[in-house]
């Protein structure tokens, strides 16, 4: 499966992989703190059975946790991991508000003419909202699917300081 991924894919692959040891190991740790509380004051015995704990539970936990962190790269089809890749995407303009905002910044402090004046800071932009869709394949068995989400964009913003 390795020799058929792309470079951004292996990338992933190893994130995913590593992030699971880290994440799995913590889990493991805090799973077998846990479970040494119910054990006698003896601090040999909680330190051997925090240390036996913690390896027993750490393979299963960084399974769990490699299964939930490589889900959106998994093939619905084959199931296979990390050969889902975006072959296509399409950015549609849906619509633009324009916006603004007048915050109160405070006082002017030190010396000078404008000492004690609030300063207003006006606030404007455009916030445009696009529709995404994507077009995903997978590289073992061809299956594609798409995916659509709404995102939103500010642009054209200015700021201006008045004191008053």
């Amino acid at each position: 499966m390795d020799r058929n991924l792309s470079g951004s894919q292996i990338k992933i692959q190893n994130s995913v992989n590593i992030k699971s040891w880290i994440f799995g190991a913590i889990s493991a740790f805090v799973i077998s703190f846990i479970a040494i509380s119910f054990l006698p004051n003896d601090s040999f015995l909680r330190i051997s059975s925090l240390i036996a704990f913690t390896g027993v539970a750490l393979v299963p936990a960084r399974k769990i946790i490699y299964h939930f962190l490589s889900a959106d790269s998994r093939c619905k089809s084959c199931n296979t991991e990390f050969a889902v890749q975006r072959v296509d995407s399409k950015k549609e303009f849906i619509s633009a508000i324009p916006r603004k905002n007048i915050k109160n910044m405070g006082n002017v402090g030190g010396h000078g003419p404008d000492v004690g004046k609030q300063i207003i800071l006006h606030e404007s932009w455009t916030e445009e909202r696009y529709n995404i869709t994507d077009t995903f394949a997978c590289v073992e068995c061809g299956d594609t699917h798409t995916s659509s989400r709404v995102t939103t964009q500010r642009s054209g913003y200015t700021s201006t300081k008045v004191r008053k």
